[in-house]
């Protein structure tokens, strides 16, 4: 196995197993050294890279490897540092039985510190920092997209958030009856939040991160099959995520270009998770309640009803759209209703909506490249040529650079 085949299967590898070391991990030796134990689980992964590429491959486990490898250098740093006995008494070498948990129990430690990184005690913005970046494995170029933020505020925010962890957590455990449902709103933030990242990367040369979609279905699933939940929202997410999921192959052509919602072929969409997203919808909608996570799973719904693009009723998802701002009216929301409303309502309506977001969005390469979409149906393309030049320079991801360039390209032919 080459050197960048190993280097794909460690980006999987750290994708899926980041989240359960560090929650395994922190676990069992406390949230007062979660420092040290990302440290140490950065370090397995640094090891596994130059290993793996020179002495015939991957193990065969490789996440009972990482773990190993991160537990004992967890413990060695914890006896260098420790000025008492506590830690003299534990294993050199951490034992099979504990390698080798079963997924369920892998499950359990993963709820119980999606759970403590939302803990009320904490700040919400923290909360979300410390999932994407303990849970999900997220860098701080991610965080920083995912939040709205520059990259440098992500970084100071994520030190910030490590220490109210430290301080205000304490034992990791899964909350009961009441205390539960104030740490609910938070973690389906965040299982939304990885999802969005993966379905939308944002760097590197992958428009899709299917590991990372994946994750966030599967927690989602987790906890809503757990005995102490019941909340129709869950249900609700998964439907949304599993539309937005069934449309991964349709995205990109065979040369690996962009194909936006209009182009693509439906024949190439993923007719299982079509059946789930309907499946939890239905499930979603038994009770009266109605949340932002039923509202977006609607609008899904309504592109999944549509025999065509040209048939998909957008008065109706219109209509949806401005229920979902009653509820959560942040900039980007608004931005994706603008996207609707040049279809319902016409691009020049859209427009002027659109420079209301300027001042909340003007570092989001979105902002531009809608205003370019809705520039050129106004015939307007040397503007939008200059919109899209915008939105290139504020996008690390390769296939929407190349896509954005395509357009600049066909919209040069008309000026």
């Amino acid at each position: 196995m080459g050197n960048r085949e190993v280097q794909k299967k460690l980006d999987h590898l750290f994708r899926h197993e980041y989240g359960s070391i560090v929650s395994g991990l922190t676990i069992r030796f406390g949230s007062q050294h979660i420092n040290l134990i990302e440290d140490s689980v950065q370090e397995a992964l640094f090891k596994a890279m130059k290993l793996w590429s020179y002495d015939g491959g991957i193990p065969e486990k490789p996440g009972a490897w990482l773990y190993r490898v991160a537990y004992n250098k967890t413990i060695d740093q914890l006896r260098r540092e420790s000025k008492s006995s506590a830690y003299d008494n534990l294993p050199e070498e951490i034992n099979e039985r504990e390698i080798m948990r079963t997924s369920r129990e892998i499950e359990d430690e993963q709820l119980k510190m999606i759970f403590a990184c939302c803990n009320p005690l904490i700040h919400e913005r923290d909360s979300l920092l410390l999932s994407l970046k303990l849970i999900g494995g997220f860098s701080v170029s991610e965080i920083a997209r995912s939040l709205l933020l520059s990259d440098e505020a992500a970084k100071k925010s994520i030190q910030r958030a490590r220490q109210h962890f430290r301080d205000k957590v304490g034992h990791i455990h899964f909350p009961e009856g009441k205390q539960l449902q104030l740490y609910i709103d938070r973690v389906l933030k965040v299982i939304y939040l990885i999802f969005n990242e993966g379905y939308k990367a944002s760097n590197g040369d992958a428009l899709i991160k299917e590991d990372l979609c994946g994750e966030a279905i599967r927690l989602a699933l987790v906890l809503s099959g757990h005995e102490f939940v019941n909340d129709s929202r869950i249900e609700a997410l998964i439907s949304l995520m599993s539309f937005k999921a069934a449309r991964f192959k349709a995205r990109l052509d065979d040369q690996n270009r962009l194909m936006t919602l209009e182009n693509q072929d439906r024949k190439q969409w993923t007719i299982n998770y079509i059946r789930w997203g309907f499946y939890y919808f239905g499930i979603s909608t038994k009770n009266a309640d109605i949340s932002a996570y039923h509202l977006e799973a609607g609008i899904e719904y309504q592109y999944h009803i549509a025999e065509d693009y040209s048939k998909i009723n957008w008065k109706e998802i219109q209509k949806l759209y401005r229920l979902l701002i009653e509820i959560n009216p942040g900039a980007v929301v608004r931005l994706n209703y603008i996207v609707v409303l040049a279809r319902a309502e016409g691009a020049e309506r859209a427009l002027s909506e659109l420079e209301v977001l300027k001042e909340k969005l003007s570092h989001h390469y979105m902002f531009y490249a809608v205003k370019a979409d809705l520039l050129a149906r106004l015939n307007l393309p040397s503007l939008a040529i200059t919109a899209l030049e915008k939105a290139i320079r504020l996008t690390d991801n390769t296939i929407e650079k190349e896509y954005m360039s395509q357009k600049i390209e066909l919209l040069s032919q008309s000026v």
